[in-house]
């Protein structure tokens, strides 16, 4: 695929449970930050590297500091074309990250899949300021595999905050987005859930995969 250059976006972010380190310019609930400061959120370069873009912008939000995805995929123990070829999975994020300094927790939720039991996990891990998820995704409209960043939930408003590296929802009205961006902002909740149902990937008995990620 084409190379992507890093964007320089303003994220919004209007879900309760959020980072400071989300750029909010509109002044929404959740954000500490000044208005106007910016922080970039690289879209992804290469296949299969979606994973590890997941990691560095928990890094980014967690720890307030920037990582090359390069430095990441070192971390993996996989060469460049393993990872292009096979992604990288969740035991190996999840080490990546506590090799960072956060700490990582995979989390395998067994089938079936119950939306309320996703949604309980989710605003359990995501706590104000304080956390990220990363998930498995779907494209809706057909397969595909991918990893996402989760950075706010609100399930009174019934919104989640998403980084996705890849743009794997191009067809999300309120997405945030410029061509060769990731997408970022909120989505709502059953959109999201239909993302995570595991309709065109099965894990064996798995319905779908968390990686909890906070600071110590």
């Amino acid at each position: 695929m084409p190379r992507i250059a890093a964007p320089r976006v303003a994220l919004h972010c209007e879900a309760k449970s959020s980072h400071p380190a989300l750029i909010n310019t509109q002044g929404g609930v959740g954000c500490n930050q000044p208005k106007g400061v910016i922080m970039k959120f690289p879209a992804q370069e290469t296949e299969g590297t979606c994973g590890l873009y997941a990691v560095k912008y928990c890094i980014q939000l967690l720890q307030e500091r920037d990582v090359s995805v390069g430095e990441l995929q070192v971390r993996t123990g996989l060469s460049p074309l393993q990872v292009k070829v096979n992604g990288v999975d969740e035991d190996r994020l999840a080490k990546v990250l506590q090799d960072m300094g956060l700490q990582a927790r995979v989390i395998r939720l067994k089938k079936p899949f119950k939306a309320s039991t996703f949604e309980g996990y989710l605003e359990a891990l995501v706590p104000e300021d304080r956390g990220c998820v990363i998930t498995a995704w779907h494209r809706v409209c057909g397969p595909h595999y991918h990893w996402v960043t989760v950075a706010g939930v609100d399930l009174v408003e019934e919104q989640v905050m998403v980084i996705d590296s890849y743009q794997i929802d191009d067809e999300h009205e309120d997405w945030e987005q410029e061509p060769e961006e990731p997408c970022k902002g909120n989505m709502s909740l059953d959109r999201f859930i239909e993302h995570c149902k595991p309709k065109w990937f099965n894990f064996d008995e798995d319905a779908n995969i968390l990686i909890s990620v906070r600071n110590p």
